[in-house]
């Protein structure tokens, strides 16, 4: 596979406001929940809750890496990506698809080719969540009161 390339993904327009996200938490109780929340307290969950068909289980691959153990390589890829973002909040955060995605490249050289296996990128504030799925997730906004 050549380089990995980011592309925005806003699935649903201006769901988060400001400049980052500012908390997150994970469960998985119920499949696999990323709630995310921006600096005006707006959360958006992030939802995969389909068993996966190949593995039975909600996602391939769920990571978190803190913000010291990410890549120059990574970090340069991420900045450059949200600098050309094409989304109506332009100064909004954002979600990110990874074409070329080095961790898809492992699933298939493990044997495990499935076409529409897709790598998800969540920035958080001090750090990413990497998912790998063979489905889009659902998205709940939830506003501040």
């Amino acid at each position: 596979m050549d380089g990995q390339k980011f592309h925005v993904w806003q699935p649903t327009a201006n769901i988060l406001k400001g400049d980052r996200i500012y908390h997150f938490e994970m469960s998985t109780e119920n499949g696999i929940i990323i709630s995310l929340t921006d600096q005006y307290g707006t959360t958006v969950d992030v939802v995969y809750d389909q068993a996966s068909q190949e593995i039975g289980d909600y996602v391939w691959l769920l990571r978190y890496s803190n913000k010291t153990s990410l890549s120059d390589s990574l970090v340069q890829l991420l900045e450059e990506a949200e600098k050309n973002k094409p989304i109506p909040d332009p100064n909004g955060p954002c979600f990110f698809k990874i074409t070329n995605s080095h961790l898809i490249e492992w699933f298939y050289q493990a044997g495990h080719i499935i076409p529409s296996m897709e790598h998800h990128l969540f920035p958080v504030s001090n750090g990413v969540i990497d998912i790998v799925s063979d489905y889009e997730p659902k998205f709940i906004v939830k506003k501040k009161n």
